[in-house]
């Protein structure tokens, strides 16, 4: 077969389908013409002429309304062939693609193995014979309702003529007519909301069921309408309900305390029928916790000897509708180790300025002496502020702050070369360290004064030199008195150098053997490596401590780098290596085990592993079936497949809640769709879309299953196994 017959054959068969569909639309509108036609006969006591407009009126408005939603085409047909032929491989729809466009090698091979499986299975296609069968179906259910009706009718109009009457008045011509209950319509609405008294907020009125309140806020609904009401109720997040209380006539009022988000929607029933609303939103403005800032200190603040000990401590409170009171809390701490003891006190600001109810700006000016700290104490404070919030107040709390006298008993200054400097220091730093906070200075030289580039060099050169003595103790070095000490020293060094190249040689074999216990190179356990690379260190640090000493961040900082790596290297060096020792299997006697064919021993090696499924959102996941099943077809669910439907509508009302009300559109039109599915109509369309994107969003992101890879040999093949694989 070509593919030229195949077309001719599917439009053929399209043909012959819309054929069937038209014979069936025509009986279902007569019967429904039939059906008015019966019901105009009784009403208007066999007028001809209103039963001739009634009937045809319905016919044709049947007729439109069946074509609308009955349209077939060939694409139609070719999915039904794929459903129905599983010789055709789902692959149909390729015969309907343009002639001119462009086929890939693939879809050309698809496209012959197709028209030869239409070549041999072209005579058992079937088209469904559903729509006839319903057709007759429903015209059968049409007469037989008609019959009854005007059975009926002629019954009531025999023997209880007032019941008739009642609610058919009187025409001009003197004819009865029939009025049917119309459904609750609403008519006027109106929303008042009042805010906590606390807030200072008036009442207002909005127009909109869409509302933003505040927290604990009274809303209050007024309905009004056209006709009064068998029942009316709101339902809260589709698990509460609120009923509506009657104000007199056709008015309703309802009122609700708003604490949190929530949705809403309202059911009114009447004798007609039972409708429900749209879903609304209620979003509830938390009241804040006070923010509190403290302007005037930093976290940390040390007071050095000779310094006044005031301080001002400026802060600002604000928050949403109005404070209470604001409040500091200190702690001082006195003493060291154990006897460390602690006395708390509260402070009150001495000046609030009020910018208004919600913004106070406050100062106290703090003597550390009048609190009865010392030098060597420590202090420590936090703010504290509290709303108008009721009935619970809000309370919130600032950061601590640090206060430090500091002692003048530890402040010792030391005299090196003439200048003032920091005193051997409690700790020594790295090298690191050293390392870093050079790179600082050279960093922020731009920005600083002479005098405190100065300071801050001078401050690093006694680093350097605290961290060499440090080191200088491990070759046996004596400590250092001072700086004109050390030159001297220096010059004996190099006195004694001279006069040692005078030596005889004989003095020089001898001292080669000699242990003496004077020499500081002798006093250590090092081996000679580590004592050449710490010496080298220590020539590093002395000329990275001259330039320091100089002002010269710039030249100390490679000598710095070279001093550090030589101390990492003997930091190597010291540690302990020990040789591994491996298994070393007992050898196998070739002799007696060759060819003995024994396996009791080797063991097959497997892995297992058990992954478990996610479990969660059953009802969700069986909801996305049953939607999936309901958009390929008209089911008609069971009983416990609606109320799976119903479960997962309930997860996804917690998920509006959640999600900020995002989700209650899909909520509404999957209650839409319960609706039809018990009633056993046809479901919207677009309601499905929107339900299934709602609950397929609600699932968690799935890990990735064990799979085997697909392995493609060319560029075509994966991109069609990534075709395969990508998400609908």
């Amino acid at each position: 077969m070509t593919r030229e017959q195949a077309l001719t054959w599917l439009h053929d068969l399209t043909r012959r389908w819309r054929m069937r569909m038209q014979v069936s639309i025509a009986l279902k509108s007569l019967s429904v013409a039939f059906v008015a036609g019966v019901v105009a006969q009784n009403l208007f006591a066999g007028c001809f002429a209103y039963i001739i407009v009634v009937g045809f009126s319905a016919f044709v408005l049947c007729e439109l309304i069946l074509q609308r939603r009955s349209r077939l085409d060939a694409h139609l047909v070719a999915r039904h062939l794929n459903r129905t032929v599983p010789a055709l491989e789902e692959s149909c729809e390729i015969l309907l693609k343009p002639a001119s466009s462009h086929l890939s090698l693939l879809e050309e091979l698809q496209q012959e193995r197709l028209l030869r499986a239409l070549a041999q299975s072209q005579h058992e296609v079937r088209l469904p014979s559903a729509p006839l069968a319903s057709a007759f179906k429903f015209a059968t259910a049409c007469i037989l309702s008609a019959l009854v009706l005007h059975v009926t009718w002629g019954a009531l109009r025999r023997h209880a003529p007032h019941a008739i009457s009642a609610f058919m008045p009187l025409s001009p011509s003197g004819q009865t007519q029939l009025t049917v209950p119309s459904p609750p319509k609403l008519k006027t609405f109106e929303i008042a909301i009042t805010p906590p008294a606390y807030t200072n907020k008036p009442r207002r009125l909005v127009s909109d069921f869409n509302l933003a309140v505040e927290e604990n806020a009274l809303v209050a609904w007024r309905l009004t309408f056209e006709q009064a009401l068998t029942r009316g109720v709101m339902i809260w997040n589709a698990q509460d309900t609120l009923a509506l209380h009657s104000a007199g006539g056709t008015k309703y009022v309802a009122q609700l305390q708003a604490r949190e988000n929530s949705f809403y929607q309202f059911l009114f029933e009447n004798n007609a029928e039972l409708q429900s609303s749209s879903y609304f939103r209620v979003e509830v403005i938390n009241d804040n916790a006070p923010a509190l800032r403290v302007t005037s200190l930093a976290a940390r603040t040390v007071i050095m000897p000779g310094q006044l000990p005031h301080l001002s401590l400026q802060a600002e409170a604000e928050d949403d509708y109005g404070l209470v009171t604001v409040a500091a809390f200190a702690t001082l701490a006195r003493g060291t180790g154990e006897a460390v003891r602690f006395r708390e006190a509260t402070l009150d600001f001495e000046k609030i300025e009020k910018k208004s109810t919600r913004h106070w700006q406050l100062q106290h000016a703090l003597d550390l002496a009048q609190l009865g700290m010392a030098p060597g104490d420590e202090l420590y404070f936090f703010l504290e502020a509290r709303d108008n919030r009721e009935p619970a107040a809000n309370r919130s709390r600032s950061e601590t702050f640090f206060v430090i006298w500091q002692d003048t008993a530890s402040a010792m200054l030391v005299e090196s070369s003439g200048l003032i400097i920091n005193p051997l220091p409690e700790y020594f730093r790295s090298q690191r360290q050293i390392i870093i906070d050079t790179e600082k200075l050279i960093r922020d030289r731009p920005h600083l004064s002479v005098a405190e580039l100065q300071k801050r060099s001078q401050n690093l050169g006694f680093d350097q030199q605290a961290l060499r003595m440090r080191y200088g103790e491990y070759l046996g070095e004596e400590i250092e008195e001072g700086g004109a000490q050390e030159i001297a020293h220096a010059g004996e060094k190099i006195d004694k150098s001279a006069a040692d190249t005078k030596e005889s040689a004989v003095d020089k074999i001898v001292e080669e053997f000699e242990h003496q216990h004077d020499i500081a190179e002798n006093a250590t356990l090092f081996a000679p490596s580590v004592k050449t690379q710490l010496k080298a260190a220590l020539a590093e640090m002395w000329e990275a401590e001259l330039h320091l000493r100089l002002y010269h961040p710039e030249a100390a900082l490679p000598y710095e780098y070279r001093a550090l790596a030589l101390l990492k290297s003997v930091q190597q060096h010291s540690r302990v290596y020990v040789q591994r020792v491996g298994f070393e299997a007992t050898p196998i006697k070739v002799a007696e085990k060759r060819l003995t064919g024994d396996l009791e021993k080797i063991a097959t090696q497997t892995s297992q592993k058990v992954t478990a499924r996610d479990s969660s959102f059953r009802d969700v996941r069986a909801a996305l079936l049953l939607l999936r099943r309901a958009e390929q077809t008209q089911p008609a669910f069971s009983q416990d497949e609606i109320a799976t439907i119903e479960r997962a509508s309930r997860e996804l009302a917690r998920a509006a809640l959640k999600q900020s009300h995002a989700s209650l559109r899909a909520l509404q039109d999957l209650h839409e769709l319960l609706a039809d599915f018990k009633n056993h109509r046809k479901p919207c369309a677009s309601c499905l879309l929107s339900a299934q994107r709602a609950l397929w969003q609600l699932l968690p992101q799935p890990s990735p299953a064990p799979a085997q890879g697909v392995e493609a040999n060319s560029v075509l093949a994966q991109r069609y196994f990534e075709k395969l694989s990508a998400p609908f």
